[in-house]
């Protein structure tokens, strides 16, 4: 299904293995302790606290870098989903000696709050931050890069602390102090709702902190004798380069799964049109986010195949699709509809590029709802060409379900078309309402 697709590409954990269930770390050295390693080296250990952390939600555009909590959640609201996700940086260049190996190191944070109707157990990801940001200004919506790789962890009710596996991420920021910029959790998107907060650092005790365990090289001895072997200097441990993990591709849809019949020869016609849609009442909201693609990342967008960022049209970005013989190409992603709002209509701008009419080349428009899906539009590569056209359909009859929607491109044997997808907007239309943010049944409160 759809859903498990999205949670899989939202949450890729493909480093050092998942960490299954919580641990209270209570045990762990304390800063400053000496054990013995293996060959006499002395392992020590040294507690970073966080120098800055801050939790961004998608439905309150604010900064909440002195907050008291780091949440992580994901929700449908009546108009829309949200989702939180929370930063955290440690300054790890101060609290160790400059040539120290490490050995290991974790990321603990304490849970302190399960909201009520939180579905647990969830798992949640450290992801490995690739640029700056400042704890008294990010948002939501000035959230740093990061990578699709990180560790991950079990998140249970009961509280306490819970840690995420992070020996490559220090190795890494140990090697280059100045690109330290901490790292971003997140949970899963998916129709499961929940909303769990951390202590931060401002929060009174507990707060974030980084656990590493290191040793100091071991001295070399000087010979004794002019014929004696000098003993071999120990081998400086290789600082891994780090990279980007292989975006992962979503599981096809089940082979049962209706896809578009292929017609060929000019007389091809699409096997269905755009829906009419009335006009609008004037009490109308889109309901769908980074439709324009303008955002620094896809999200909550998704590509499978060759597809990916491309001009849009209005010359910034835009979605590029299909452009190789033989192929399938999918723009998709996950939203719920109220049901109180009619009507919905979907609109989108598209454009076939291809020299010469290719009406065996598709862009169609399917639709899964309620375990069913459908193709309920679509478009062949014919004139007018290296157009851009706009579409609307009417998707009243999907209000008050949870849909999953994809663009996908289809390109025969013969000349290759590429599509572009630009501005789509699902305008929902009836009595709106400000309402608190809502996780089955509970308020949940803006953060403190």
């Amino acid at each position: 299904m759809r859903k498990q697709m999205f949670w899989a590409v939202a949450l890729v954990l493909s480093l050092a293995g998942l960490m299954a269930g919580t641990a209270d770390l209570t045990a762990a050295p304390p800063a400053g302790q000496v054990e013995q390693h293996e060959a006499g080296v002395s392992l020590q250990s040294v507690t970073v606290p966080a120098a800055a952390d801050a939790e961004t939600w998608s439905c309150w555009p604010d900064n909440y870098g002195s907050g008291p909590s780091l949440a992580l959640a994901y929700g449908v609201g009546p108009t829309s989903e949200y989702a939180a996700f929370s930063l955290v940086r440690f300054d790890l260049a101060s609290a160790l000696p400059p040539d120290a190996i490490i050995d290991s190191a974790t990321i603990q944070l304490y849970l302190s709050i399960v909201e009520p109707g939180s579905t647990l157990p969830i798992q949640a990801g450290a992801f490995f931050v690739t640029s700056s940001w400042n704890e008294g200004t990010v948002t939501w919506n000035t959230r740093p890069s990061s990578e699709n790789i990180g560790t991950g962890t079990q998140i249970v009710s009961g509280g306490g602390w819970h840690n995420w596996n992070a020996t490559s991420f220090a190795t890494a920021w140990q090697a280059d102090p100045a690109h330290n910029y901490g790292v971003e959790l997140r949970g899963p998107l998916s129709v499961a709702l929940y909303c769990v907060r951390f202590v931060s650092r401002e929060g009174g005790g507990n707060g974030p902190r980084l656990i590493v365990n290191y040793h100091m090289p071991t001295a070399t001895p000087t010979p004794t004798r002019p014929t004696a072997t000098p003993t071999r200097s120990p081998t400086n441990t290789p600082t891994p380069t780090r990279t980007t993990g292989p975006s992962a591709t979503p599981t096809r849809r089940p082979t049962n799964t209706p896809t578009p019949t292929r017609t060929s020869g000019p007389s091809a016609t699409p096997t269905s049109g755009p829906t009419a849609t009335p006009t609008p009442p004037t009490d109308c909201r889109n309901l769908l986010s980074n439709g324009d693609f303008e955002a620094d990342d896809l999200w909550p967008w998704l590509l499978a195949g060759p597809a990916s960022l491309g001009t849009g049209r209005w010359g910034s970005q835009g979605i590029w699709l299909g452009g190789t013989t033989n192929s399938r190409a999918e723009l998709y992603r996950g939203m719920t509809i109220d049901g109180v709002l009619s009507p919905v209509t979907l609109r989108f701008w598209w454009r076939a590029e291809v020299a010469q009419a290719q009406p065996g080349d598709l862009l169609s428009l399917y639709f899964e709802h309620s375990g069913e899906g459908d193709v309920i539009l679509t478009l062949p590569a014919t004139a007018p060409l290296k157009t851009w056209q706009q579409v609307e359909v009417d998707l009243t009859s999907f209000a008050g379900e949870r849909v999953w929607f994809s663009f996908m491109a289809e390109n025969n044997e013969s000349v290759p078309t590429s599509f572009r997808i630009d501005d789509v907007e699902v305008l929902g239309c009836g009595h709106f309402i400000n309402f608190p943010m809502i996780l089955t049944g509970a308020d949940l409160s803006p953060p403190a």
